[in-house]
């Protein structure tokens, strides 16, 4: 099989040749661990996409964004007018300006333009998909609604115009949800085989809202954005940090196919049978909050080992994913590449 087909069988329940392995190449991770870390890819290659060539010389944070005590800390506004604080280099910031702290603002407010109304970039894509390397699957991914009403407006409030059925909340995710189809319709002309999408709806024990409410708010809209994939034929990856065990059937009839949650939240077991039934693949990773960082490399093995056993990833319908984050030893990340690929031979 190819690295296309190997991702594609393990997305769509189908057994491929061996486990598929999908990499994050995170700058986190390159600035971090340098040249050791790209040999390390190139002797295990992942499926997903080729390792990025990386330039370690130019390529790290900026002596600029650090104070005079050696702490990191970069302030920048992105394209929507969001000011993003930034504590670890290579990792998602903070939000802690606003544009719509104050929603009375949103009939004045302009989206910026999604990346694939720019014909450059929409060529671009659509030249990757047609010709460069088709040995990989092609993806394209949109922001979440819940990620992005809490960075155009405080997460609190967002919180409670949810609970208070505020009209202005719900026209500016009717906004954002007309934006993505277009940006999903843009990417599917292109050529791409998966739409990745991510919206954290939970906390490390329920969800930020209830599942009635959630159903109520982000499921029709969701739903909305996912069915042109579904008419396409392609794959809907969808992301959640948190525990979401009660709409996991509902994020399979909205049409994802595939879900990455927060692994260490659930009992594996439980959770193997119910994607199994549901038919919603699992994108597997080893836990990186404590593990990754403070365990040894014998533990990181085992639990390895663990996931295989309770996610078979050699039958399909789940991959491995690895993403290196801040202050991982070298000696756990060697340690996870060395057993994963143990069960791709």
């Amino acid at each position: 099989m190819t690295h296309k087909e190997r991702f594609l069988a393990a997305a769509r329940f189908e057994r491929p040749d061996m486990p598929a392995l999908e990499y994050y190449y995170t700058d986190v991770g390159y600035a971090e661990h340098g040249a050791k870390l790209q040999e390390l890819y190139m002797r295990y290659p992942g499926d997903a996409a080729p390792a990025p060539a990386y330039n370690f010389t130019s390529r790290g944070p900026d002596p600029a964004d650090f104070d005079e005590d050696g702490n990191y800390r970069r302030l920048e506004t992105d394209k929507w007018g969001v000011t993003w604080e930034y504590r670890i280099f290579g990792r998602i910031g903070h939000a802690i300006g606003f544009p719509l702290d104050d929603i009375g603002k949103l009939d004045s407010y302009a989206l910026p333009p999604m990346p694939l109304s720019d014909p450059a970039a929409f060529d671009a894509l659509k030249r990757r998909a047609e010709s460069e390397d088709s040995s990989y699957p092609i993806s394209h991914g949109i922001p979440g609604l819940l990620d992005q009403m809490i960075a155009l407006r405080p997460f609190e409030k967002v919180l409670m115009d949810l609970a208070n059925g505020e009209p202005a909340l719900a026209r500016l995710a009717d906004v954002l949800t007309d934006a993505y189809l277009g940006e999903v319709r843009r990417a599917l002309s292109a050529g791409v085989d998966i739409i990745r999408m991510g919206d954290d709806y939970g906390t490390n024990r329920a969800m930020l809202i209830s599942p009635d409410l959630w159903r109520a708010f982000f499921f029709p809209r969701l739903k909305k954005i996912f069915d042109p994939i579904k008419a396409a034929g392609k794959l809907c990856c969808f992301h959640s940090c948190g525990q979401v065990w009660d709409i996991l059937p509902d994020l399979k009839l909205a049409g994802a196919d595939t879900i990455w949650p927060q692994l260490p939240l659930y009992d594996y077991g439980a959770l193997s049978e119910r994607l199994r039934g549901l038919g919603l693949a699992l994108c597997m990773h080893i836990d990186r909050g404590e593990l990754m960082q403070h365990g040894s490399p014998g533990e990181v093995k085992a639990e390895t080992a663990r996931l295989f056993q309770a996610f078979r990833p050699d039958n399909g319908g789940s991959w491995f994913y690895f993403e290196v984050d801040q202050g991982f030893p070298f000696e756990n990340i060697q340690a996870l590449a060395e057993a994963i690929a143990e069960y791709r031979c």
